[in-house]
């Protein structure tokens, strides 16, 4: 949690923060990351998460849902038109690799 303080003070408006959060939507935590000014690209693309898992791969019965995510700093303007989970046969990972398109006005605020 430590580390999400530092995004209320970043001063760049092209921020993007991707990663394995170990979290779903609506958790605290990434609730924290959203009231810092970020958004979570699942929501631009409308992927109902509730069916969806990214996580474990290896052992699908096992399912704990979407922990992945990728976020951008709402200020930037952008919007993610395409993304999602990849399904793999043979899983180089225990997650499932998360991918989206964000596209940003040609100019920023500034």
């Amino acid at each position: 949690m430590w580390r999400a303080g530092a995004l209320p003070k970043e001063k760049s408006e092209r921020v993007i923060v991707a990663g394995d959060f170990n979290n779903r939507v609506g958790d605290d935590s990434l609730n924290f990351i959203e009231g810092a000014g970020m958004r979570p690209t699942w929501k631009d693309l409308k992927i109902e998460l509730s069916q969806q898992f990214s996580y474990n791969a290896f052992a699908p019965e096992k399912q704990a849902g979407v922990i992945d995510h990728i976020f951008y700093k709402v200020l930037s303007g952008a919007k993610a038109a395409d993304g999602g989970i990849i399904e793999m046969k043979k899983p180089l990972s225990d997650h499932k690799p998360v991918w989206a398109e964000l596209v940003f006005p040609r100019y920023t605020r500034r």
